[in-house]
Order: C-alpha cells, then sequence, then structure tokens
C-alpha cells in the first residue's frame, strides 16, 4: 500500500479484507466482536482509531492473531 495513506485507512482496509476473508457481513462481525456495527463501519473506513481493547475483540471475532489486524 502507499505510504502516504494514514495506518487508520490501512488498517480498516485489512479489517475488511479479513473480514470479508471469514465470510462476515458488518453485523456480523459486530455480534461476534461485542461491538456496534456503526463502530466496525468506521473503523474500516478509516473513520475511528482504535483501543487494544476494540483490536482484540476484533481479533476474536475474526478468530485471528490480533497481529494479523496489522499485516498491510
Amino acid at each position: 500500500m502507499d505510504k502516504d495513506i494514514s495506518i487508520r485507512i490501512k488498517f480498516g482496509l485489512n479489517l475488511k479484507e479479513l473480514r470479508n476473508e471469514k465470510g462476515l457481513t458488518v453485523r456480523g462481525l459486530a455480534a461476534l466482536s461485542g461491538l456496534s456495527k456503526s463502530t466496525i463501519e468506521n473503523i474500516e473506513q478509516g473513520r475511528f482509531s482504535c483501543s487494544l481493547d476494540v483490536q482484540y475483540n476484533i481479533s476474536k471475532g475474526l478468530d485471528v492473531h490480533i497481529k494479523e489486524l496489522f499485516n498491510f
């Protein structure tokens, strides 16, 4: 990815890719991670940065190691 793209955008794009690979909808990931649908959408679109706790919950919802959220 372009180094000029913010880390929030990179994180969000990677999250969306992982979610799609798992065959999950935004609503499905939200339910599995204990987060709201709008929170997932905002993270994927690079509008929100998220805490370590949220990253952990997302990784559990996706059933991936947390480091996979940063493979971009």
